[in-house]
């Protein structure tokens, strides 16, 4: 529905005909009148009064006075739907206020507008990262993304996010003690972490986690917001960089000086927040040292020891992402005020805990007990808790042996059955199922009439909660079996490749007769007869040997090079790593050396295996593997090339690698130059960050030996340091002064 926007002077009267809806603004309580009978106003908002009414007749036509003044009004309404009120937040990157939205009976929404000061690059990229980070995180301590979209009026994008009226910012400062008091340090910690865990596992790094950037609702809950300036780790846009919009205090020393960040960046900024939380001193501008810890924090040494590791200087000595920190933070459960939730026990329930001979009696207060010792007892031990798949509005409570169906109801979960299933299908239920720890109450129906309001208004928020962890874990479950899917996909493939290379290689290899023989100090040449089939599918490093006759024994001679045409060239195998040093045949035949191919074969599905069990050094790396498109890139620029007489194709490739984040394939025939793009990319990462540490890795020690000689050459006088680690008879002479003795 249309809107229509004037501004009324106080006193004014209007003619009207006909209107939609009418946003009427005022500078102070509107006292304007319009004729017509049934006008209905809405409330008002601190200037925005709302009516509703349609006429029978046309819309007369408008004073000048207040069609001049519409524009002023326009940026009031955002969309046509949302009425800004009081701002309460202004960054370097945006303004957010609080609105009210017109569509969904004026419920109060926080909307954030892009700051019109920053270039159309960096607006475009903020937008892009916001939404793109908010609409993958679901999870009940992450702030929700409700709208988004572009306002023509305020020439400006803008983002709808649910409301929560407090910040931990706020917190800290002692102006929330009346609203908030019972807050619990450590329950908001592993809350957090919580959140982060749920975020890193969508690949997605905070990168400014700071208490203002934390919300919390009316019960302490935090929810972490303001993903604005999050590095999109499967983000394929290369765009404007946001690496200086970081906050000091709590940015970590490689955002401080310009460096890669990655999950540790954002483990260093929340253990920045937990410091100034636990110790109630705001950070130093470089942020907190583990030193400080032991100086300004009193309490539990465990909790100071991974406070200590959130804090090391450097990224690789703190916990690694989310997940890792979260499990360490377990050592915070005992300390935090836990979750109280009312069972209400039916006339079903007590009777299945007495016909299951858990009680003697059928008395309440003897089933009660019973539950509460199933349910972990005075140990206060977690239970798992799951939606029951069959009925998704029931909740499956499972203790050591007892099984409760129940159904939420405003403030206490209804126990309708208790069941006794077999013990191992049990533990297989569990596998499946959320942890949660929490004081589990047993009362019967009338139970309300005995509790104030505010323990059952507390209890009813308890459960809200609840649920809504319990939509998280499904939801995060269906993720993680949509990928093990994928993976057992990608495996069921490989391994068919795999089993048809091995197949080929006990098979009749196919073998190339050649009439002579031309060797070097590292390379041999073979001039073959005819010229090579199409169907050879003879690849880069395959291990070659020769032998005079088919039925001669084969002989080792090294690794393939290149084919062109009719001459075959093979980077020659140190005679110390050959078992038969007899000289090589003046004329025979050139086939593949089945055993070293075998033992690249084993190779190859070692790591087929490792990408399966999840054993990967690079835990995003399977991911990408599966969906390239997850695959991310840096920001390009134009290269200053170490080999300046590489061809235009070969330049375009450098760049792209260079650019690239996780991974990046180059194929091509055998000699057609792989080796030198390679050694420029080193050469390029080097130019880059010279921090960098480079593997290079082959299933031919040639390849590595040729790609280290290939870098030093295209470096000139400046060579990088290089170490070259194997057998030292697989190095070719060439490369031993890079060996370690």
């Amino acid at each position: 529905m249309p809107f229509i926007l004037l501004l009324i002077e106080w006193g004014r009267t209007v003619t009207w005909a006909e209107t939609t809806t009418v946003c009427v603004i005022t500078a102070k309580n509107p006292g304007c009148t319009l004729d017509g009978e049934g006008f209905s106003a809405g409330s008002f908002y601190g200037g925005v009064i709302i009516l509703r009414k349609v006429f029978q007749t046309r819309l007369a036509s408008l004073p000048g006075e207040m069609m001049a003044s519409q524009q002023s009004v326009q940026e009031r309404i955002i969309a046509e739907r949302y009425a800004l009120q009081n701002q309460i937040g202004d960054g370097r990157m945006s303004s957010v206020y609080i609105a009210y939205d017109l569509a969904s009976e004026n419920s109060q929404v926080a909307l954030k507008i892009l700051d019109s000061s920053h270039t159309d690059e960096i607006r475009r990229e903020l937008f892009e990262r916001d939404t793109s980070a908010l609409k993958r995180l679901r999870h009940p301590n992450i702030v929700s993304l409700l709208d988004s979209n572009w306002s023509d009026s305020n020439k400006a994008f803008y983002l709808v996010l649910e409301y929560l009226p407090y910040s931990l910012d706020r917190y800290l400062k002692g102006e929330l003690q009346s609203q908030l008091g019972d807050f619990d340090s450590y329950r908001v910690m592993r809350e957090l972490a919580e959140a982060l865990t749920h975020a890193h596992s969508e690949n997605v790094i905070h990168r400014d986690i700071k208490p203002s950037n934390i919300l919390l609702d009316s019960n302490s809950r935090p929810k972490l917001t303001d993903f604005g300036i999050s590095k999109l780790v499967t983000q394929l846009t290369v765009g404007e960089t946001l690496a200086g919009f970081w906050s000091g205090g709590y940015a970590s020393p490689e955002q401080r000086a310009g460096a890669t960040t990655g999950p540790e960046s954002d483990i260093f900024s929340l253990g920045s927040v937990f410091f100034h939380l636990l110790s109630g001193q705001v950070p130093p501008p470089d942020g907190p040292t583990p030193d400080m810890v032991d100086e300004c924090i009193k309490g539990s040494a465990p909790v100071k020891n991974v406070l200590k590791k959130m804090l090391a200087q450097k990224p690789e000595q703190r916990f690694s992402r989310g997940a890792e920190l979260l499990s360490a933070l377990d050592v915070t459960r005992r300390l935090e005020i836990l979750p109280r939730f009312f069972l209400i026990l039916t006339q079903t329930a007590i009777r299945n805990v007495v016909s299951a001979a858990y009680a003697t009696e059928g008395d309440f207060q003897s089933v009660s007990d019973a539950l509460i010792e199933d349910l972990g007892g005075m140990e206060l031990e977690d239970v798992h808790i799951r939606r029951d798949q069959r009925n998704r509005s029931d909740i499956i409570i499972l203790g050591d042996s007892l099984r409760l169906i129940c159904t939420p109801d405003e403030d206490a979960l209804v126990v309708k059955a208790v069941q006794t299933p077999y013990l191992p299908h049990l533990e297989r239920e569990k596998n499946r199922s959320m942890l949660c720890r929490a004081l589990w109450d047993p009362v019967e129906s009338g139970f309300r009439s005995r509790e104030d309001k505010s323990t059952l208004t507390e209890a009813a928020d308890e459960l809200v909660s609840l649920l809504a962890k319990l939509d998280t874990y499904d939801t995060v479950g269906a993720v993680s079996e949509e990928r093990r899917v994928s993976r057992r996909n990608f495996i069921e493939s490989w391994d068919i490749a795999l089993r048809k290379n091995r197949s080929r290689i006990e098979g009749q290899a196919p073998e190339l007769r050649y009439s002579e023989v031309i060797e070097a100090s590292d390379y041999l040449q073979f001039t073959l007869t005819n010229p090579p089939p199409d169907s050879l599918n003879w690849e880069d490093d395959t291990p070659l040997a020769v032998r005079q006759t088919a039925g001669s024994r084969r002989q080792s001679v090294g690794n393939l090079l290149k084919i062109r045409g009719h001459v075959v060239e093979v980077a020659r195998q140190d005679n110390r790593s050959r078992r038969d040093d007899s000289p090589i045949p003046k004329m025979g035949l050139l086939t593949v050396n089945v055993t070293e191919a075998l033992v690249a074969y084993t190779r190859q599905q070692y790591a087929v295996n490792a990408f399966l069990h999840d054993q990967m050094v690079n835990p995003d790396l399977a991911r990408v593997i599966v969906d390239p498109s997850n695959a991310t890139r840096i920001s390009g620029k134009s290269l200053d090339y170490f080999q300046t007489w590489l061809s235009d194709d070969k330049k375009e490739a450098v760049s792209k690698a260079v650019s690239s984040n996780e991974f990046f394939l180059i194929q091509g025939p055998p000699g057609t130059g792989k080796t030198s793009v390679i050694a420029e990319i080193v050469l390029q990462i080097l130019k880059r960050d010279p921090r960098s540490r480079i593997l290079l890795t082959s299933q031919s020690n040639v390849a590595v030996d040729h790609a280290l000689t290939q870098i030093a050459k295209a470096a000139g006088d400046s060579p990088p340091e290089m170490v070259r680690i194997g057998r030292s008879e697989k190095i070719i002479h060439g490369v031993k002064s890079w060996t370690l003795e």
